[in-house]
């Protein structure tokens, strides 16, 4: 049998591959297929080095030709399928990972990738009984867990999802990727108490410090400390597309004085539409880093030569904290991706304000509090946004309350005040209008967690997320009285509430996350909105209901003072965090040498 050309270049490519240097592998494998363009062999290897690239439309390209070949290679299957899960083209991806299952049945990865992708799709009814079902097979598989605990947690089983993950914890205490969901998870719920909230963060750093301790202590920081010198800003994040933080990040990036600062984005995430490419120019420097390990994303900070380095994730999903463990910057700070502490003590500061984070929540954060008043955030409000309508109940509607929040936030005792207050206000509705609402499965079960506290399911208005960011904006005319869930408040969907002419109603808190709309309400002058407690919330709803002069009171030029609001206030937002950042590096210049933390 005469050899095959192909192989030697396959094994080059592969040894490249292992070594991490995937732009070489790249390179080795454009080289061998300008020689065999045809070759099934190397559009297979091809498909999986560009997906870790973050070339998905390349990686898509090549796995479609090797799978003319590999039609049921479970290992192609499952790459082409993540390729086009990172293009957000779901309905192509699901076939694909069911056919690698079908080819085996056994395969893990194939089994967590389905399991996701219905996350990712918004199908948590079947995301659920996938995931059970795999686990039944595979019941310690740390994967399969955390897929199934974000199941119940879209499916209103708070309680169940915070179980499996604490028993999971227990199963494997040493991954990061298990507690970090757990500390996710508390955010939702006012199960446990805050100090025990705070423990579990806290835990979750230590675990961090204690896996990277084999690699050694950081290089020591090469940045020039001069404390008036222009700086290297740093922001972080898995989400620079339509997502609620890049309403808080483009007056950012757009505003700040650039002849005293630098901004480099670090775009850690696979997915990229207009907004990305509204951003992008606004930066001084871009790095796309889809697939980076933390040590790769921190040496890739620590190159770039980053002052001071935003983390806008927290424990969201995507993040990036075990980068920041290595402390690529010399400061590091936390902001609007997450209301709660990191748990890193290499995170120097949470930006927060006086509102969300009183003195005495000190004691709830590793980091230090950098108070910015009279709030933490910026809102751009979208340029799409229609006019804003008169209150539905005096077009001839019912009295609506409504909430566009994600439903995982609507834990049971959100569900029993609301039911409340619907008992309590006869012939009004509640709108609820979220992604996860295209499931149709999920419709019935909401309505259900309702029904058992007495109130029936035509009561509820229960629709699937606008075609259009401009059509969701809209819908807020259709609501007399936004409702912020608790203990995770909303922050972007107040601001978009509050833009709408659409009053917004909050419970105040024991903790950061039941504070966030709270601080919103307050800097534009809706401080009647903040209830103390449950029965204060009720009477505030019901009075508002029962009062349509009052409520056309609060509604009326409410747009207008917004927009005149600190809240709107980008200059003034832009200088008093500057002046903060400057303030934290002048005092990290003054420290001596010897203390200057790597």
């Amino acid at each position: 049998m005469p050899p095959d050309p192909v192989a030697p270049l396959l094994h080059q490519a592969e040894a490249l591959l292992a070594a991490r240097r995937l732009d070489q592998a790249k390179g080795s494998l454009a080289r061998a297929l300008l020689r065999f363009p045809g070759d099934a062999r190397l559009h297979k290897l091809n498909c999986y080095v560009l997906s870790m690239l973050g070339e998905f439309e390349a990686a898509v390209a090549s796995g479609e030709r090797a799978r003319k070949a590999f039609s049921d290679h479970a290992d192609l299957l499952v790459n082409l399928g993540s390729a086009l899960t990172a293009l957000d083209r779901v309905r192509e991806a699901l076939p694909l990972f069911e056919a690698a299952l079908a080819a085996a049945p056994h395969n893990l990865d194939a089994r967590a990738r389905l399991c996701s992708l219905l996350l990712i799709g918004k199908q948590f009814v079947r995301a659920e009984a996938e995931s059970r079902k795999a686990l039944a097979l595979h019941p310690t598989n740390p994967s399969l867990l955390r897929a199934h605990a974000a199941a119940l947690r879209q499916l209103g089983r708070l309680d169940d999802g915070l179980r499996l993950l604490q028993r999971a914890v227990s199963m494997h205490p040493a991954d990061p990727a298990l507690l970090s969901d757990l500390c996710a998870t508390l955010t939702y719920t006012t199960a446990e108490t805050p100090q025990a909230v705070f423990a579990t963060h806290r835990a979750f750093g230590d675990l961090l410090d204690r896996l990277a301790a084999a690699q050694g202590p950081p290089p020591a920081h090469a940045n020039i400390p001069d404390p008036e010198r222009r700086l290297r800003i740093g922001f972080v994040s898995p989400d620079l597309r339509r997502h609620p933080i890049t309403v808080f990040l483009k007056p950012l990036l757009r505003g700040i004085d650039r002849g005293h600062f630098d901004t480099i984005c670090y775009s850690t995430g696979g997915q990229e539409d207009d907004i990305t490419r509204e951003l992008r120019p606004m930066a001084a420097l871009w790095r796309r880093l889809p697939h980076a390990s933390p040590t790769e994303l921190a040496e890739a900070i620590r190159a770039d030569a980053v002052d001071i380095l935003f983390d806008l994730s927290g424990h969201s999903g995507g993040h990036a904290l075990a980068a920041f463990q290595r402390k690529p910057a010399p400061i590091q700070i936390t902001w609007i991706g997450f209301p709660n502490t990191t748990g890193l003590k290499q995170m120097d500061f949470r930006l927060v304000d006086s509102t969300t984070d009183p003195p005495e929540f000190d004691r709830f954060a590793v980091e230090r509090l950098m108070r910015i008043d009279p709030v933490y955030l910026c809102y751009a409000p979208d340029p799409s946004a229609p006019p804003v309508r008169d209150a539905p109940s005096t077009r001839g509607a019912p009295f609506t309350f409504g909430s566009y929040n994600n439903l995982a936030k609507f834990d049971e005792p959100v569900v029993a005040l609301w039911s409340r207050l619907l008992r309590r206000v006869p012939g009004s509705r509640l709108a609820l209008k979220h992604s996860g609402l295209t499931d149709p499965g999920v419709a019935p079960l909401m309505a259900s967690r309702f029904e058992r506290h007495g109130i029936a399911p035509e009561r509820l208005w229960l629709t699937p997320p606008s075609r259009t960011f401009a059509d969701f904006l809209d819908a807020y005319n259709d609501v007399d009285l936004a409702l912020d869930p608790f203990p995770f408040n909303g922050a972007t969907t107040t601001c978009d509430a509050l833009f709408m002419g659409c009053p917004v109603l909050t419970l105040r808190g024991d903790r950061p996350a039941a504070r966030v709309c709270e601080s919103i309400l307050r800097c534009v002058g809706l401080d009647a909105l903040v209830a103390e407690g449950e029965e204060d919330y009720l009477a505030i709803a019901a009075d508002l209901a029962a009062s349509p002069p009052r409520l056309a009171a609060l509604r009326s030029g409410l747009r207008e003072r917004v927009l005149a609001s600190p809240l709107c206030d980008e200059p003034g937002f832009c200088r008093r965090l500057e002046r903060a950042l400057r303030v934290a590096w002048r005092e990290y210049c003054a420290r001596p040498p010897a203390t200057i933390p790597a």
